[in-house]
């Protein structure tokens, strides 16, 4: 019984590593369309990346991915690279108007440390 525990417990504390890439990108497709709407999922992010979308950041980047117009596809880019408990990945985001680069990082409980895009 202690080692099903224990093995629960080291599961929901790595399920997050193994999670299909669809499911990753389920989760990047919905802080897109959230971030975009000027209303990211807080709940999803770290208190690092919950403060760095201060309210400027979010009407900037929020312009900026409208300007864009539909998001199409979210691709990833190679395999994720895991570095000290972060999961580092890197994907490519296909509106009607252009592509953003996206590099997430995701920390040991599941959450984004980062989100950024670039051109």
């Amino acid at each position: 019984r202690d080692s099903g525990t224990l093995a629960a417990r080291l599961m929901s504390s790595v399920s997050f590593a193994v999670l299909p890439r669809s499911a990753i990108v389920t989760r990047l497709n919905r802080q897109i369309t959230a971030i975009r709407a000027g209303v990211p999922d807080r709940s999803e992010f770290t208190g690092n990346l919950d403060d760095y979308w201060s309210r400027p950041n979010i009407v900037r980047t929020s312009a900026t991915l409208r300007r864009l117009g539909a998001l199409r596809t979210i691709e990833p880019q190679g395999d994720a690279i895991s570095r000290g408990g972060l999961t580092i990945q890197e994907f490519i985001a296909e509106f009607s108007g252009g592509t953003l680069n996206i590099s997430t990082i995701l920390a040991p409980d599941g959450k984004f440390e980062q989100i950024s895009f670039s051109r």
